[in-house]
C-alpha cells in the first residue's frame, strides 16, 4: 500500500526512517498508530476521572495517578 503524504510529515517520516529503528514505512506508520491509540486511550481515562471528579467521586489523589503515568512512560517527575 502506498501512502501520499503533505511534505512536511514525509520530511518527517523520512528523519524517522533515517534513524534505522524502523525497517519500513509501514513498520513506522503502524508504531505511530499504536501510540496514537495509547494516547487516546489515557485522555479518554483522564477525561473519565474528570467526569467522575465532578460527579463527586474523588477516586485516587492527582498526584498518585500522575506518579504512576509517569512512571509508566519513564517521564521525569515534576
Amino acid at each position: 500500500m502506498s501512502y501520499q503524504f503533505p511534505p512536511d510529515v514525509e520530511a518527517l517520516i523520512k528523519q524517522q526512517m533515517a534513524s534505522g529503528e524502523y525497517q519500513s514505512e509501514d513498520e513506522l506508520l503502524a508504531d505511530a498508530l499504536r501510540a496514537l491509540a495509547e494516547r487516546n486511550a489515557e485522555v479518554a481515562a483522564i477525561n473519565q476521572a474528570i467526569d467522575d471528579m465532578e460527579a463527586g467521586d474523588t477516586g485516587r489523589p492527582l498526584d498518585e495517578v500522575a506518579g504512576e503515568i509517569r512512571g509508566r512512560h519513564g517521564w521525569a517527575s515534576e
